[in-house]
């Protein structure tokens, strides 16, 4: 028996098989009903380090957290669920390890560090138990993987590990999980020129979020199909696939999402010498990424906005945008968009009559590595280097 703790708990003790589906319980009103009365009957249970449910217990304490981005306390609670599952002899079937390692990079990712998040994600799937609890973690962590990869521009990479995640398509249930595989197929079709191929997948992943209700998806799936459209040259689907996008805007929780939309009409509406409207969308789009503290988001979108005042030779505005584009790049180590960055800042620079010297080293090094490659090697490489013409997305939630 376990006791509770408060007063006027209408039960002082529970048995372990109870107290395993109160846990259930709560994880569901932290999900679905209000997270906070799940967090209060949290701290009701008085259970020591060494239950085997406690693990639980800092689980579901860190996702509480989690969702109010108190990062360090969810940090905290993820960590020291690890930590006791750590301590048995053998890994255990409750595939608990694997979830937090989920769900920290998922915090990293919001910490606008990409790498720690991917190595987050390989430890969730070395520790994750084959016929344990938990089946679905594997796939969340799967789809992750392919997402970090993808915003990593480790393109070849997101790619294997997207066909390994279709091998197991019949035994994936999550339709939240099919609907990112959607959307990643359809950008990584797009990051290799693939473009009709694209379009197949954007369109039924957007029939089943349509179906499912799944608003933030939608947002994510016509903006993926607005880009395969605009390198299509189908400049009117393109711009509908966007606006419909942007009709969703208040109904998504992750406001970020419409940085690369915004983006990506910009760019639209530049090819389109649209210039007011180019200039108004680019202009949210940093806007919104700086405010919502997405750095990769905020990087592309000022780098569309320095190439929108390179077309129209105001380079001297141009080089700004790409220098603070520049600036997140190398706080963050986004190592393709430095790259493409030190190029396009050499060009204004050169145009200007400004001194390049403070770039030549980084210049020969990205030509070296662009010369002596295969085929194969120069085709990733290019792929790095193309600045925006995928887009960010990001994991499920567990």
């Amino acid at each position: 028996m376990y006791k509770l703790l408060a007063s006027g708990n209408p039960y002082a003790e529970i048995t372990e098989e109870e107290l395993a589906f109160e846990l259930i319980t709560i994880e569901h009103t932290l999900d679905r009903v209000d997270p906070d009365e799940g967090f209060e009957r949290l701290k009701l249970l008085d259970l020591s380090k060494g239950h085997p449910l406690m693990s639980n217990v800092l689980y579901l304490k860190g996702k509480y957290h989690s969702k109010n981005k108190n990062w360090e306390q969810a940090l905290i609670c993820f960590n020291k669920a690890i930590e006791i599952e750590k301590s048995y002899s053998a890994p255990r079937s409750n595939n608990i390890s694997s979830i937090c390692y989920q769900e920290l990079g998922r915090i990293a990712m919001y910490e606008n560090d990409l790498r720690t998040a991917l190595q987050y994600t390989q430890k969730g799937l070395n520790s994750f138990v084959e016929g344990g609890e938990r089946k679905y973690c594997l796939y969340f962590l799967l789809v992750s993987k392919v997402i970090y990869l993808r915003n990593l521009n480790r393109v070849e990479e997101a790619l294997v590990t997207l066909n390994e995640l279709n091998s197991q398509r019949e035994n994936i249930e999550s339709t939240s999980v099919l609907l990112n595989m959607a959307d990643m197929q359809a950008d990584l079709l797009n990051r290799t020129e693939r473009y009709e191929e694209a379009t197949h997948f954007a369109l039924k992943g957007i029939e089943l979020a349509r179906i499912e209700s799944n608003f933030e998806r939608l947002f994510d799936l016509w903006t993926v199909l607005g880009a395969s459209y605009m390198s299509l040259k189908k400049w009117t689907q393109a711009e509908r696939c966007f606006l419909e996008a942007l009709k969703l805007k208040d109904n998504i929780k992750r406001e970020y999402l419409a940085v690369t939309t915004y983006k990506q009409i910009g760019e639209l509406y530049t090819i389109l010498d649209k210039k007011d409207e180019a200039l108004d969308n680019l202009k949210k789009a940093v806007k919104l990424g700086k405010e919502t503290n997405d750095a990769l988001r905020t990087c592309e979108a000022l780098i569309s906005l320095g190439d929108f005042h390179a077309k129209y030779e105001d380079f001297k505005k141009a080089k700004t945008k790409y220098n603070q584009a520049l600036l997140l790049a190398e706080k963050h180590a986004f190592s393709s968009q430095e790259d493409v960055l030190v190029i396009k800042m050499v060009a204004c620079s050169t145009t200007l009559g400004s001194d390049i010297a403070m770039f030549s080293d980084r210049l020969i090094s990205i030509v070296q590595r662009l010369t002596g490659r295969s085929d194969s090697d120069m085709f990733a490489l290019s792929s790095q280097i193309m600045s925006t013409k995928g887009y960010v997305a990001d994991p499920p939630e567990t």
